[in-house]
């Protein structure tokens, strides 16, 4: 082919032909280049601010400050809980950050219980234990000047 046509590349129009594929089955999904993935990895608390919009999914992990029972009824048992996420930044300087998480649903009623005993079961979390998270952003809490979200799993790190 390269007598008849001297600048034609055939890897370039492999590559040219399955961008044009991708693309084209984007749009005809309705799904936008531009949009926002649904779970991102790099967003942990530090990324959050006031101006950055709601729905970002994100896996977060820190250190349980504490907890609120926010509605006992098993019903609509919802909790709010208090993520703290710091790090060093110089010899001297440690920067934290906080992450208000509401969880809502009877499955969390065991993992935080309105009273933590001496004989509390395996799964339940306690202040001070270190967890990820998998939340969606809500927004911002100015008066606690906190990002908040909505949990949907907790897991403990044991490590």
């Amino acid at each position: 082919m390269t007598w008849l046509y001297p600048n034609f590349n055939i890897s370039y129009m492999k590559i040219k032909a399955s961008t044009v594929f991708f693309v084209g089955f984007f749009v005809f999904y309705g799904v936008s280049l531009y949009s926002q993935a649904p779970l991102d990895l790099n967003w942990d608390l530090t990324r959050f601010t006031p101006d950055t919009p709601a729905g970002r999914w994100a896996l977060l992990s820190g250190q349980i400050e504490g907890y609120r029972v926010v509605n006992p009824t098993p019903e609509n048992y919802s909790v709010e809980v208090i993520l703290l996420s710091a790090r060093w930044e110089e010899t001297e300087t440690i920067s934290s950050w906080r992450g208000l998480i509401t969880f809502v649903g009877a499955d969390f009623q065991e993992i935080f219980p309105v009273r933590v005993g001496l004989s509390r079961g395996d799964g339940v979390i306690v202040p001070g234990q270190k967890v990820l998270i998998l939340a969606r952003h809500t927004g911002w809490s100015n008066s606690r000047k906190a990002a908040t979200f909505l949990g949907n799993q907790i897991r403990p790190i044991t490590f």
